[in-house]
């Protein structure tokens, strides 16, 4: 596949898949309507959304998964166990703005945490966006004091880049 990164990702990732990647124990899939009352469970959990933003509302939360994760090209994607097809987050993955450069991120229920599974995701990405999608460079933002995304971003071989540093410090990664 050739450096370009525009266009329709759900072409690159094939018309008839909802799945972005698969792991030995998650999903990344696209979302559905059903998915907001699972989403509402980490979007409105203050601990989860502490270095993110305010708490999210149903309405909200509806909005969000309609807008950025049942897109045409989805700036989300719904994670979920493969043991049990429960909702336990999302995974950002999309272009990131003015740069032919794509956004790496992860939000997860509290009940996800220390178990590996952004680190797992960010691998199965890095790998995904560069082997099968041509993408030469993925970048990863965190607020400083979120020290546990920061370690999953630095486990998942992404390393800090102060030069591309926007409202966020950036992590970032290019593909060999």
């Amino acid at each position: 596949m050739t450096d370009e990164v525009s266009g329709d990702l759900s072409a690159r990732v094939g018309e008839s898949s909802d799945c972005l990647v698969r792991t030995d124990r998650l999903v990344a899939r696209r979302f559905v309507p059903s998915d907001v009352d699972a989403a509402l469970a980490y979007l409105g959990d203050p601990a989860v959304m502490e270095f993110i933003e305010p708490c999210f509302d149903r309405a909200r939360a509806a909005e969000f998964i309609k807008a950025a994760g049942m897109a045409p090209e989805p700036l989300v994607w719904a994670v979920e166990l493969r043991s049990t097809g429960h909702l336990i987050g999302h995974v950002i993955f999309h272009p990131w703005a003015g740069s032919t450069a794509w956004e790496l991120g992860w939000i997860l229920r509290q009940d996800a945490w220390g178990k590996g599974y952004a680190t797992e995701l960010s691998a199965a990405l890095i790998e995904y966006g560069f082997s099968q999608l041509g993408i030469g460079h993925i970048i990863a933002e965190a607020v400083p004091t979120n020290h546990a995304s920061i370690a999953a971003i630095e486990r998942a071989g992404i390393t800090r880049s102060p030069d591309l540093d926007k409202d966020l410090p950036v992590w970032s990664i290019h593909n060999q």
